[in-house]
């Protein structure tokens, strides 16, 4: 059975983690005998886990809830609130970037055994430039096996787990699944040759670092 975790590091969005959990254990329940054993899942909300990502396993799925990349790479919390440590404050609005998330998910205990990464912010992984793809480039060295999966638009998080399968808003407005815009982002680290006798550097041809491999595919 998959255990999944439903966790945000904002405060303010915690009744969502809550809610996500509750309403995908009811679904289970409600449907008990007519899903296929891939399809049975328990869900949980970091809220009331402490530390809120501590035991997190390699087998286990984790969705990381925050308001979408709309500014420069980061993801945001639903409101104003003063000032958190280890945030960015906007205007009064705690944000987080990618290499401040790490930071957060560190101190509420994460271990990065985790294979399963899913950013639930909107438009996470709209292009090469976008949280998801920055995430994932941190999350690499620590996890060189998981994988980070983003959304390339607006979800919607009046749907919920097995109650219209995390639905997004396409461009005209109507509700799909969030699964059809749920994209995963891979980064490759180049091989840097080894220099064996010699000291001459020049002789061998060093990779851009410029242009390190970025990889998006569907799910």
């Amino acid at each position: 059975m998959r255990k999944v975790y439903w966790y945000t590091p904002f405060p303010d969005l915690e009744g969502d983690a809550i809610l996500m959990a509750r309403e995908g254990n009811a679904y289970q329940k409600e449907n008990i005998g007519k899903l296929s054993a891939a399809k049975v899942k328990i869900y949980f909300d970091c809220t009331a886990r402490n530390p809120p990502l501590g035991g997190i396993a390699a087998g286990d799925r984790l969705y990381v809830i925050g308001h979408g990349d709309a500014m420069g790479g980061m993801i945001a919390a639903d409101g104003k609130s003063p000032p958190l440590a280890g945030f960015t404050d906007f205007g009064g609005k705690p944000m987080l970037t990618p290499d401040q998330l790490v930071v957060v998910m560190e101190r509420n205990g994460f271990q990065w055994n985790c294979r399963d990464i899913r950013l639930y912010c909107c438009k996470a992984a709209r292009d090469l430039a976008s949280f998801a793809h920055m995430f994932a480039r941190l999350v690499q060295p620590k996890n060189p096996d998981a994988r980070v999966f983003g959304y390339t638009g607006m979800l919607d998080r009046t749907t919920t787990p097995g109650r219209g399968k995390m639905a997004m808003l396409d461009s005209g407005g109507s509700l799909v699944k969030a699964s059809v815009y749920r994209r995963e982002v891979t980064y490759k680290v180049p091989v840097i040759p080894t220099i064996e006798d010699s000291d001459d550097e020049d002789s061998f041809e060093w990779p851009d670092v410029s242009k390190m491999v970025w990889n998006t595919t569907g799910l």
